[in-house]
């Protein structure tokens, strides 16, 4: 790692990565899962914000997966100043870590008053070691399960908030020491099956990958299960995803409901039908 990249990967008490950013930094984080409110219905959710020089960019959105339709997506951008407390308000959407009890807050809200705000207590999250992995010079990887979720979703402005919460969530970083001209295409998965359990992968198809598969699966307790490295990962014409794996075995599909006619997004989010049902976001992305 550059010496003159002040670029960490710590532990602060629960195994998340914490970031102290040069102005040569860019990064991608996402915050993806299932929350469930007291009535026992469940909703998928991603939220990724990414940095590039002074620019930030934050997609979010949110599924109704009783009812399997999209209930927002919302794109916000702006540029900020540099802060290394790591606390970024882009648009309507926000992103903070709070040192004094490790813990990161989120949300977004859009015009017609739908949104989120989650609240992520990372001190009950497992210890089990996690490590950050160099998927080609200067490109590091990271992903974790982080503890209890907390908050509330807005789903308009003539109706109530719904309090939710989820046992853990997906958090995954890729980040590079620089920034450059020299563009790299990602494939990410990640998902979350309604009996707690789910996996990502990830894919870096390039020469100089020092590793160009990353995948992993955790149980319902949040423990790491044996998986195969080589997840099959396909976007298909017609907006679905194929994933597949032969360990453990998998075969699963599922459509973005984020497409629109004439539109194109790098990330597609969808529900699993089936022996595993639940919530899965991919995307093609260039980092």
């Amino acid at each position: 790692m550059k010496q003159g990249t002040r670029f960490k990967i710590g532990v602060l008490m629960m195994c998340l990565p914490a970031l102290m950013m040069a102005s040569d930094t860019a990064f991608n984080w996402v915050f993806s899962g299932i929350v469930t409110n007291e009535s026992a219905e469940r909703y998928g959710f991603y939220f990724q914000i990414q940095r590039h020089d002074h620019t930030y960019q934050v997609l979010s959105t949110l599924v109704d997966l009783e009812k399997h339709t999209l209930v927002f997506v919302e794109e916000n951008e702006a540029v900020l100043p540099e802060d290394p407390d790591m606390n970024w308000q882009v648009g309507q959407a926000y992103l903070g870590f709070k040192p004094v009890n490790n813990s990161w807050v989120f949300g977004v809200k859009t015009e017609s008053k739908q949104g989120f705000n989650f609240k992520i207590d990372t001190l009950s999250q497992l210890t089990q070691p996690t490590k950050t992995q160099t998927l080609r010079p200067g490109l590091l990887f990271f992903v974790n399960q982080t503890g209890r979720l907390t908050g509330h979703l807005h789903l308009g402005e003539d109706k109530v908030d719904e309090f939710v919460t989820a046992k853990h969530t997906w958090f995954r970083q890729l980040s590079s020491e620089a920034l450059t001209n020299d563009p790299h295409p990602v494939t990410n998965v990640l998902c979350q099956f309604d009996d707690g359990s789910g996996f990502y992968a990830t894919h870096l198809l390039e020469s100089d990958a020092s590793r160009g598969f990353v995948a992993g699966w955790r149980d319902a307790s949040g423990k790491p299960v044996s998986m195969s490295q080589f997840v099959h990962m396909k976007s298909l014409p017609n907006h679905d995803w194929q994933i597949s794996s032969t360990l453990p075995a998998l075969q699963m599909q599922f459509s973005d409901l984020l497409a629109k006619p004439g539109e194109s997004k790098a990330i597609s989010a969808g529900i699993i039908s089936g022996k595993r049902s639940g919530f899965c976001a991919a995307g093609k992305e260039v980092v």
